[in-house]
């Protein structure tokens, strides 16, 4: 697994990221710039936990997979389709 807040310490804006801005009562945004200037993440992937937006994500990479199998019935039975709702499915249990 990637060790937490690469993403934010690399400075790649991710779902959760934008999420916990949005959910947060944390000052998520001063907290962010602070752990910029220390170069200490800690805290920025603790408010980003306790805003609830990890959760949020799983429940919406849920619904983007369930979705996309839905569509993949539009087409015929066979290993291509089986392959591909096996695919929507299997990221789901992916961890970064």
């Amino acid at each position: 697994g990637k060790q937490d807040g690469k993403d934010i310490r690399e400075g790649t804006v991710t779902l959760p990221l934008i999420l916990a801005l949005n959910l947060s009562p944390a000052p998520i945004a001063a907290i962010l710039t602070s752990a910029r200037e220390r170069d200490d993440f800690s805290a920025v992937v603790m408010a980003v936990r306790r805003s609830g937006a990890p959760d949020r994500c799983l429940a919406i990479a849920t619904e983007q997979s369930a979705a996309a199998a839905a569509a993949l019935e539009a087409f015929p039975l066979g290993a291509d389709r089986e392959a591909l709702v096996e695919l929507a499915e299997g990221l789901l249990g992916r961890r970064a």
